[in-house]
């Protein structure tokens, strides 16, 4: 199991699945704030179907939402580990792609 401390961009799964983990304290996360840890997390767009047990951390009351609020970490996980559990290389690249995009919009005079 992953103890969530911060945002990661997206959790790439060994069959291809990936979705959105975040928590801060503008996400639906619990606690809501930017220390962590994290026990609910929320989860964006996942690109394979969730179980119909995430009916109720649906926005929207369906299944097909795109974003699903205080999601317990144990639900993450168990999602995470049904489709093949986390292929760290695609996730590190994610994130070393984003960290690239992001320090390129820092200004040079900054």
């Amino acid at each position: 199991m992953f103890e969530f401390k911060s945002h990661c961009p997206r959790f790439y799964c060994k069959d291809g699945t990936h979705l959105s983990v975040q928590a801060s304290k503008t996400h639906y996360s619990t606690p809501r704030d930017n220390e962590g840890p994290y026990t609910h997390v929320e989860v964006g767009f996942p690109t394979a179907e969730p179980p119909e047990s995430w009916l109720e951390y649906s926005d929207t009351g369906e299944i097909d939402s795109s974003i699903f609020g205080w999601v317990p970490l144990e639900v993450v996980n168990e999602f995470i580990e049904l489709h093949g559990g986390v292929d760290f290389l695609k996730t590190f690249e994610e994130i070393q792609k984003r960290l690239v995009e992001n320090i390129r919009r820092i200004p040079e005079d900054a």
